[in-house]
């Protein structure tokens, strides 16, 4: 074993160098192949992102090699990285294999500023990483053999290759593994059978990581199922960091000349580019020889080439006539067009060859028939062909290869261009070959080379897309887009641009320009249009088809912005999907007779007539609520007579009639308008119809005897016998619509009934519907029903005026679900329906004693208000049980419940006895009932409210060991011990229960913990899973803590909507290290009694509240971290509120001093509460604060709107010498108590709400001139020059110091809803003017008044006291 760790290390030791001397340099750039630099110098961080299934187009970024190497925790074993040409999926696979070598990684760096894929520590967990080049072993299929081929034949002598791969086999087989594959659109079966090279089954260690360019993925013979993650390279994240490393690299960066780079990029449109290090490193190095380029695709690579060309070159020539718009600028071309012909023409053989696996790499035999020696030389010699050596052991053969795929694609497009004849080979190659069109960039470089090309090849590329499925048409428009911006650029008359694309697809967001330009070079050959463009609104999304007639326009499917749409002149439309932003003529679907399908959504038209298209089939109209317009003529769907389909939502319309539509099969009608009567006479093949409209008098549906669903709702009136003789329906729901006297009877195939509303129904209304399964009847009416011949009847669910015979249950055997409310039946009997699982009866029920009896079945029984005496419940399985009012069990009435899972009890019993309920999961009993748990050993949940007092036995709860919740509340108990109750999850306890001290030390499994009740020394320090604690020992609101008229912590407590409110108040005394361990615990609430309390261990605290009297160790508050939440109202000396820097909420008690030199608040505070004792708070840096409460302990002089823009209220009870609200926009409440003077002119007229002024604050005139929307004003200052006819909003008005006002000025206060006068004097004067009744308009109250004179009307003085 030794020996072969040590054969193992030294392979893989070899391997790594090998690596690092074959993989580490990179050409900076595709001119100067030779020019390397090493691959860590130069590297750019690629942009990935994951491509999931039904993304919708946003998928996620990937920056770590662990996102791509696994998901979640799972290791991928089969992942594919897809790019176009250029993008840098060599350069990654490449970097990826050298970090596995080398393992650099940024680990001291801050998780923000890790650079991304800097988690080279996740390639170690591979023992073995190899790099497999697909273009240089086209002549394999077996992953091992051209491993051997690039790695083993390459490391190892011709001796010792043999025991070598030996070696790698067995590595792979035992090993985890990891292949990378490069480049898998170069590759090609030998044998023409598989999609991609195979790896035998016994390497299942192996990872394969593949690098391929999208169109190979969508060969067939790939499966979904070969695939584990799939992802995409879309170029470099930043490539102005690639752009910097290319210039360094050249050692010409500056600053200067890079800002210089930069504007030439801008200026030119160079952005899309610059996201393929290819393109890039061109352009950074041309821009550096003084060249300079346009957008044009062409042009970039006519300077690579003639770059590559300068190699083997004496001089410069140019051209005075190019042949090609391109060539002009080119230096190097004119002395070697001859090199250049031969050059193109075998990069056009080879692409367009029969023999697929020589397009790419050629064996230096077959180029021999495509060039002579002397151009051969001529492209090695410039790099644009590379050859490399094969090992053979009878004679030395070679391979050539064009420097980049896409290179030999514009070379061979140049010679296309040359020789228009040779098209047809293309053409003819294309055919075969469907799928060829997206392999390569030919189409695109023609477009730019030669325009009439390019407008030949085009008819070929049309012909084909019948081939293809409809949603890969995008594809082709988005090459069209392509080359039409292509030959844009190098084209000087555009009029020589026919691109003939007879579908039109487009759905991304594309220049509407563009777009235009398409579709208007094919008006006359599109058949199919599609523009979906992202609902955005903006000028981009419009698109106006007024000037274009599409004379041979079979489908079109817009989704933008139109105005006016007028389709008219199509005729030849068969169908037509419109949505999101479209307005539609009344007329735009005139004449159009071969229109079959129709569908418009959240578009507007006003009167829409479709009348004149005869072949309608489908009909789907669907009107944003909240958007356009949209309505219907009366005869919009006349004649109609081929409609099958018609789906409405949101239109408008008037008695529209669709009897002439005789074929329509189903009508779904959402939020309509009004129809005829018999608009629906005589639709004999309607199977399912769904209305909801505004109005419909005497419907009848009598005539459509295929209905199957019928779905109503709205003012809908049925006549008696609207649903005669419809014998196929199955279900029927019908909803706030009205109809009398209506009878089921005939329907006999009906399985589902859901009636709600003014429904009335005969007695015998559903007499013989034996297949009736499911019934709910809701606020009906119907005396007498009578259910019993519905013998399949499993649900009913029945509400209203509706009586029953005693005997509408008899033999309703399949009966399980039973809910009566509100409805009369007296000597129910449901002991027939033997498989009933749950009833729940309210109201007006008179019960036999054994209406239960032989319900084996039930295991849900809710009775409230029912009338029995002495019921016996014989019930074996039931769950929960739930009783309220009325009901009186007999002693020991459930004697045998052996499987009962649940009760909830509230009735009338001395005494309950579950000891044979042996299955009871949870008991919750509201009431005072003496309950015997002896027996319930699998009870985990405990819930009891006792009204008086309920005394619970010690040794009961003792024996619950399966226990996991208890609640008691209003109970008593002694001495309550839960030690023996070790599976406790969560426990509440509330009442005159004294807990014993220790009876917490085996709660280790104890999360939730209320206490409201007695004990001395309570523990909890051996309960650590616990992370929410509350516990009330003491009155914990104390009068103390009221400040300006209001109960500050209630106030508190309001805002939270947080739980504060007991009825009982106990005494409970902590331990001082009651709450060591805990280190779980994130709640903490304490109002009970504890000296020198420790809360070290609690580090992972996020909310604690102390009530005053807990003591702290040494007075000081420990630091935590985590803590969002701080509520103290105890004793604790020199707080340091900067140290939290996690608060959002903040209450400081006036038992608390703070520390004076660390009084900056945490920056993400946003709600605070002070009452200790400060001498300077500084809040400037809490800029997101909302709430704020200034006690008059805390010295607090300025107020600075500018840090504050968010505050929401503001109350002030110390002093502010200086206070500026003039940018507190969002104010909504104001509370002054001891500010000497204030202005609130500065304030918005839209913002203040509510207002308090006590004294000593004075009332500037005009005070209230600029508080247009006040509606609360509390007043308890001097109150002169109160003008109150400023706030004419007022809706609560409080008085506290004396004043005179006027009472026919309320008279204008039209919302004053109450009025409220607290004085600190004896009587208030308040004058009337005799004509106006007092307060006659107020909606709400008035307090504190006492009236002198009882003949008030003739009364002016009132008085309070």
């Amino acid at each position: 074993m030794f020996i072969e760790y040590v054969l193992f290390s030294e392979f893989i030791a070899r391997l790594k160098k090998h690596y690092n001397d074959t993989l580490s340099h990179v050409s900076v750039s595709t001119l100067l192949p030779s020019g390397d630099e090493s691959l860590n110098k130069l590297y750019a961080a690629p942009s990935i992102s994951r491509i999931a299934e039904n993304s919708d187009g946003e998928n996620d970024t990937v920056s770590t090699y662990k996102e791509i190497l696994y998901t979640g925790e799972k290791l991928n074993k089969r992942i594919f990285l897809q790019g176009e040409a250029g993008m840098g999926k060599t350069t990654f696979a490449t970097k990826l294999i050298l970090d596995w070598c080398n393992q650099v990684e940024a680990s001291s760096l801050l998780p923000e500023k890790k650079p991304p894929f800097h988690d080279a520590s996740t390639m170690q967990e591979f023992k073995l990483a190899l790099f497999i080049s697909l273009r240089d072993s086209a002549i394999h299929r077996d992953v091992t053999k051209m491993i051997k081929e690039q790695i083993i034949d390459l490391m190892y002598a011709e001796t010792e290759r043999d025991e070598a791969y030996l070696l790698l086999n067995k590595l792979m087989q035992t090993e985890r593994c990891l292949v990378v594959q490069d480049g898998l659109d170069e590759w090609r079966d030998p044998e023409g059978k598989l999609a991609q090279p195979f790896l035998i089954s016994c390497y299942s260690q192996c990872t394969m990581l593949t690098t391929t360019r999208p169109w190979k993925l969508t060969d067939e013979r790939i499966k979904k199922s070969q695939i584990d993650s799939l992802f995409e390279l879309k170029g470099i994240r930043d490539p102005y960091i690639l752009c910097k490393n290319v210039l360094d690299s050249s050692g010409c960066f500056t600053l200067e000349t890079f800002d210089d780079l930069k504007t030439y990029v801008e200026e030119n449109g160079l952005h899309g580019i610059l996201l393929s290090p290819m393109l890039l490193s061109l352009i950074v190095c041309s821009w550096l020889d003084g060249i300079r380029l346009t957008r044009s695709i062409c042009e970039v690579y006519c300077v690579l080439i003639d770059g590559l060309f300068k190699k083997a070159s004496d001089g410069q020539s140019f051209f005075t006539q190019p042949p090609l718009r391109c060539f002009r600028n080119t230096r190097y071309f004119q002395q070697n067009m001859e090199h250049l012909h031969a050059i193109s023409k075998t990069a056009f053989l080879m692409m367009f060859s029969a023999e697929r696996e020589q397009s790419l790499v050629i064996s230096d035999q077959h180029l021999a028939k495509y060039m002579q020696q002397e151009h051969k030389e001529f492209a090695l010699k410039t790099g644009i062909l590379s050859e490399r050596k094969s090992i053979c052991r009878t004679y030395q053969r070679s391979t050539c290869s064009f420097i980049h795929k896409s290179v030999q694609e514009f070379l061979a497009a140049v010679y296309i261009s040359f020789n228009d004849g040779d098209l047809g080979v293309v053409s003819r190659y294309i055919t075969e070959n469907s799928d060829a069109i997206f392999e390569n960039m030919i189409f695109i470089f023609l477009c730019g080379l030669k325009i009439s090309a390019a407008n030949e090849f085009s008819c070929t590329i049309d012909s084909i897309i019948d081939k293809y499925e409809e949603y890969e048409f995008e594809s082709f428009t988005a090459l069209y887009i392509s080359g039409f911006l292509e030959a844009q650029r190098n084209v000087q008359n555009l009029n020589e641009i026919n691109l003939k694309l007879s579908q039109i697809y487009i759905t991304e967001h594309v220049n509407m320009k563009d777009v235009l330009s398409i579709i208007r070079m094919n008006m006359s050959n599109a058949k199919h249009l599609r523009l979906d463009y992202p609902r955005i609104i903006r000028q981009e999304r419009r698109f106006d088809l007024s000037p274009f007639r599409f004379e041979n326009l079979k489908v079109l499917e817009l989704s933008c912005e139109c105005n006016s749409l007028d389709l008219t002149s199509c005729h030849n439309l068969e169908c037509v999907s419109l949505r999101d932003g479209i307005t539609v003529q009344s007329t735009a679907f005139r004449g159009l007779s071969k229109l079959e399908s129709l569908k418009m959504k959240n578009c507007g038209c006003e009167g829409l007539d479709l009348s004149s298209c005869p072949n309608l089939e489908t009909i789907n109209l669907y009107a944003d609520e909240l958007g356009k317009h949209f309505t219907l003529i009366p005869g919009a769907l006349n004649g109609l007579a081929k409609l099958k389909s018609l789906k409405i939502k949101n239109c408008k319309f008037k008695e529209i009639d669709m009897s002439s539509c005789v074929n329509l099969e189903s009508i779904i009608i959402r939020r309509g308008g009004t129809l005829k009567a018999y608009a629906l006479h005589g639709l004999a093949k309607l199977n399912n119809l769904v209305m909801e409209i505004i109005e419909c008098t005497a419907l009848d549906l009598s005539s459509c005897h295929n209905l199957e669903n019928i779905d109503l709702r709205g003012e809908i009136t049925l006549i008696p016998t609207a649903l005669h003789g419809l014998t196929k329906l199955k279900n029927l729901k019908v909803k706030y619509c009205e109809g009398k006297g209506l009878d089921l009877s005939s329907c006999q195939y009906l399985e589902n009934i859901d009636l709600r509303g003014e429904i009335t129904l005969i007695p015998t209304a559903l007499h013989g519907l034996t297949k009736l399964k499911n019934l709910k009847m809701k606020y009906c009416e119907c005396k007498g029903l009578d259910l019993s011949s519905c013998h399949s009847l499993e649900i009913i669910h029945l509400r209203g005026k509706i009586t029953l015979l005693p005997t509408s249950f008899h033999k309703l055997e399949k009966l399980t679900r039973l809910v009566m409310k509100d409805c009369w039946c007296e000597g129910l009997d449901l002991s027939s329906c033997q498989n009933l699982e749950t009833i729940d009866l309210c109201k007006k029920f008179t019960l036999t004693p054994a209406a239960f009896h032989g319900l084996a079945k039930l295991t849900t029984l809710m009775l409230k208000d029912c009338v029995v005496d002495q019921l016996h419940l014989s019930c074996h399985k039931k769950e929960i049980f739930d009783t309220k009012r009325n009901i009186t069990l007999i002693p020991d009435s459930i004697p045998q419940t052996f499987d009962n899972k649940e009760i909830v009890d509230e009735l009338k019993s001395e005494r309950l006895d579950l000891s044979s309920c042996h299955n009871l999961d949870l008991i919750y009993v509201k009431g005072d009932i003496a309950i015997d748990f002896s027996g319930l050993k699998k009870l985990r949940h405990l819930i009891i409210n006792s009204f008086n007092g309920l005394t619970i036995i010690f040794n009961d709860i003792c024996s619950l060991e399966m226990l996991r919740e208890l609640k008691l509340y209003g109970c008593r108990c002694e001495i309550l011990d839960l030690s023996a109750c070790t599976n406790l999850q969560t426990i509440h306890i509330e009442g005159d229960i004294t807990l014993l001290s220790k009876g917490f030390l085996n709660l280790q499994q104890l999360e939730e913990l209320e206490l409201n009740c007695f004990c001395d020394g309570l523990d909890l320090s051996a309960c650590y899973n616990l992370y929410k604690v509350r516990i009330f020992g003491t009155n914990f609101l104390t009068p103390s803590r009221k400040r300006a008229g209001i109960d500050l912590l209630n106030c508190l407590y309001d805002v939270f909507s947080m739980d504060n409110t007991y009825k009982f108040n106990g005494n409970i005394t902590l331990l001082s290290n009651g709450f060591n361990r805990l280190t779980k615990l994130k709640y903490l609430q304490l109002h009970c009694k504890c000296n020198s309390l420790d809360l070290s261990s609690c580090s992972d605290l996020r909310k604690l509240e102390l009530g005053s009297d807990i003591i702290l160790l040494s007075r000081q508050m420990p630091r935590l971290k985590c803590l969002n939440v701080l509520i103290l109202c105890n004793e604790c000396d020199g707080l340091d509120i900067s140290s939290y820097q996690e608060l959002y909420l903040l209450y400081i008690g006036e038992h608390v001093t703070l520390l004076p030199e660390e009084l900056r608040a945490p920056d993400k505070l946003k709600y605070i509460f002070m009452c200790g004792k400060s001498d300077g708070l500084d809040l400037s840096s809490c800029k997101d604060l909302i709430y704020i409460f200034i006690g008059k302990q805390i010295n607090f002089t300025t107020f600075g709107a500018h840090n504050h823009k968010k505050i929401k209220h503001l109350k002030l009870c110390s002093k502010c010498e200086s206070l500026d609200l003039s940018g507190c926009h969002q104010l909504r409440t104001l509370f002054l108590t001891e500010s000497t003077a204030v202005s609130l002119s500065s304030v918005p007229y839209f913002c203040l709400v509510e207002l308090c002024l006590m004294e000593p604050v004075q009332l500037l005139p005009n005070l209230l001139s600029s508080l247009q929307v006040l509606q609360h004003l509390t007043l308890g200052c001097n109150c002169k020059d109160f003008d109150v006819l400023l706030c004419r909003r007022l809706k609560t008005l409080t008085l506290v110091k004396p004043v005179t006002i006027s009472l026919n000025v309320l008279q204008h206060l039209q919302m004053l809803e109450c009025l409220i006068i607290k004085p600190a004097h004896d009587v208030f004067n308040l004058t009337i003017d005799s004509e106006y009744p007092l307060f006659s308009h107020l909606n709400g109250r008035m307090e504190n008044f006492n009236y002198l004179d009882k003949g008030f009307e003739n009364s002016h003085i009132l008085s309070y006291r």
